[in-house]
């Protein structure tokens, strides 16, 4: 099962520098892609978390969904991260599951 979460990262109403994100990405245990600089994952035996960020847009897609709330909550330990719910249109693109 892939769940895709679309959560907006603002930090006290102002934009957070894409560093910073980063930074912190490295230290939840997320690891940048060799294929696209956008695209981290992390894995354990159990479940893989998939988290492509997009200047302060973040999409995440996961083998499980208490993996993404985990990850959601580390976020929002860190940055104000508003959880718009499930994806379902980005880039003119329709992610919706039918």
């Amino acid at each position: 099962t892939v769940r895709l979460y679309y959560p907006a990262i603002v930090k006290d109403e102002e934009k957070v520098e894409m560093q910073e994100i980063v930074s912190y990405l490295k230290e939840i245990c997320f690891r940048k892609s060799h294929a696209d600089p956008c695209l981290y994952t992390r894995q354990n035996a159990n479940e893989r978390i998939y988290l492509a960020l997009f200047v302060d847009d973040i999409i995440i897609a996961g083998s499980s969904l208490p993996a993404i709330e985990e990850t959601i909550k580390n976020l929002n330990e860190k940055f104000n991260v508003k959880d718009l719910g499930n994806l379902e249109w980005y880039l003119s693109v329709d992610l919706s599951v039918q």
